[in-house]
Parts: structure tokens; C-alpha cells; sequence
């Protein structure tokens, strides 16, 4: 067999079964149903109005402070991200702007010197 074919046979798609759609679909009408509530605990409304977590426990949906913690890091490393990308952008662009300028200088020395020997090969041969 080859490689191909088991790869294809272990990669084929197998359908779970009904217990487990059901199982899935059970888990996101619970998740669904927990709401967010003052001082981080959570009720459930189908369980008429009692607490379904302790202040500090965290159900499925809600993110508390840890959640908006989270959000906060992830949007400080996007900043220090997009912050050092531009830098090296900037630090590229005046790398290049050197770059240019020694190319200007070298042209403008090459130029001189030419002028030199130009103005040298014509006293010596009489022409101009």
C-alpha cells in the first residue's frame, strides 16, 4: 500500500453519530443560556434565576477579567508588533537614503576626476 492510500484512508472524513450531534448541540444551548451578571457570577436562566458559578469561577461564554485581560495583552503585542515593524522600515528607508547619497558622492568624484584626465589628454595630444 502506498503511502498515498493509508494517508487517504486515515484522513477520510467518518460520521460521528447522532449521540455525539447531540451531545454538541445540547453543550451550545447551555453555553448559550449562561449570561453575565454583576460581580462575575453568572445565572442561568433556565434554572430560574440561581447562581450557576461562585464569585471567581469562570462558565463557558463569559470571559471576566481574565478574558479582558487577555484582550489587553493581545492588543499591546499587535502595538509592539506594528511599532517594531515600522521602525525597521524607517531604519531601512535611511539605510537606503545613505546608500543613495555615497552612490551621488562616488558619481560626483568620478566625474571630477575624469574631467581631470579629460582636460590632461588634451593638453598632451593638442585637442580639445
Amino acid at each position: 500500500m502506498s503511502l498515498d492510500d493509508e494517508l487517504r484512508r486515515a484522513l477520510r472524513t467518518e460520521d460521528p453519530g447522532p449521540s455525539f450531534t447531540d451531545a454538541v448541540l445540547a453543550r451550545v444551548e447551555r453555553e448559550r443560556r449562561v449570561v453575565p451578571i454583576q460581580q462575575g457570577v453568572r445565572r442561568d436562566r433556565a434554572a430560574n434565576g440561581t447562581a450557576s458559578a461562585r464569585p471567581g469561577q469562570h462558565l463557558p461564554g463569559g470571559g471576566g477579567w481574565r478574558g479582558s485581560f487577555l484582550v489587553a495583552i493581545a492588543a499591546s503585542m499587535t502595538l509592539l508588533a506594528g511599532g517594531l515593524g515600522w521602525m525597521a522600515h524607517e531604519r531601512e528607508q535611511a539605510r537606503g537614503a545613505r546608500a543613495r547619497a555615497d552612490v551621488l558622492l562616488a558619481l560626483k568624484l568620478t566625474n571630477e576626476k575624469l574631467d581631470v584626465v579629460r582636460a590632461a589628454l588634451s593638453t598632451h595630444t593638442g585637442h580639445e
